[in-house]
């Protein structure tokens, strides 16, 4: 929360500042507000400390498991973050896996394993 909050003060958006003018609850501010700001590791983090019932629910709407929903995010902001570095994405061997759900679409031979880009361009 204090990284939100710092977050939400250093932001020059528009939308922040107009909250900031008209709502006393500043810098504390809605989720759907704060989503436009965070990082995505922040993101990651927040769906990772939800109460398990809530996580289910989200994962719910993407048809999975809450781990499986986790473990995509984690490694989609590996993914981000390779690319925010501009480091090479194609052939390399992931040491970050994400959890592949059950299925005929995401067994071989579709899908050779997690350890690879096509199992992060999937998700």
């Amino acid at each position: 929360m204090d990284k939100l909050r710092k977050e939400t003060e250093r932001s020059s958006e528009p939308f922040i500042a107009h909250y900031k003018t008209r709502y006393q609850e500043y810098p504390d501010i809605p989720i759907w507000v704060a989503s436009e700001i965070m990082t995505f590791g922040a993101l990651c983090k927040m769906y990772r400390n939800m109460v398990k019932i809530d996580q289910k629910s989200v994962a719910a709407r993407y048809g999975l498991q809450p781990e499986t929903l986790r473990s995509w995010i984690h490694r989609l902001v590996y993914v981000r973050n390779l690319c925010a570095h501009h480091a090479r994405l194609w052939d390399r061997l992931w040491t970050i896996k994400p959890m592949l759900p059950a299925g005929k679409v995401w067994s071989p031979p579709a899908l050779l394993g997690n350890t690879r880009l096509f199992s992060s361009l999937l998700a």
